[in-house]
């Protein structure tokens, strides 16, 4: 599998915690948003893309683990939601860092941007 496609897991309450395996590439729009009870996310260092609202409204979810350095994290392609041109990837949950194996990235906890 390459892709979670949009909306794939959106509103799944028994979600707990999820890891995006090696062959995924591309995690779609809305693919966990409104997983009410996610409170772990591990994403592969082969994730190129995440789409916008990813993982919106994820009330529990804080921390992601990426298995790959800040460069490559960096390099990810984050879908522009529709309003304004940013990438809300995770609006609505309250993610304070996303842990990288060489570093974390502090984040403004509603909107996933960057600090």
């Amino acid at each position: 599998m390459k892709e979670i496609g949009s909306e794939a897991f959106s509103g799944c309450s028994g979600l707990t915690s999820i890891t995006i395996p090696n062959s995924v590439q591309s995690i779609g729009d809305s693919a966990f948003s409104h997983c009410n009870r996610l409170t772990n996310v591990t994403i592969s260092e082969n994730v190129k893309v995440i789409g916008s609202y990813a993982f919106q409204n994820c009330s529990l979810l804080q921390n992601v683990i990426f298995e790959g350095a800040v460069d490559q994290w960096n390099g990810i392609e984050f879908t522009p939601a529709w309003e304004g041109g940013q990438s809300y990837w995770n609006e609505g949950a309250p993610i304070v860092a996303v842990l990288c194996t060489d570093d974390q990235i502090d984040m403004y906890p509603v909107f996933g941007i960057f600090s």
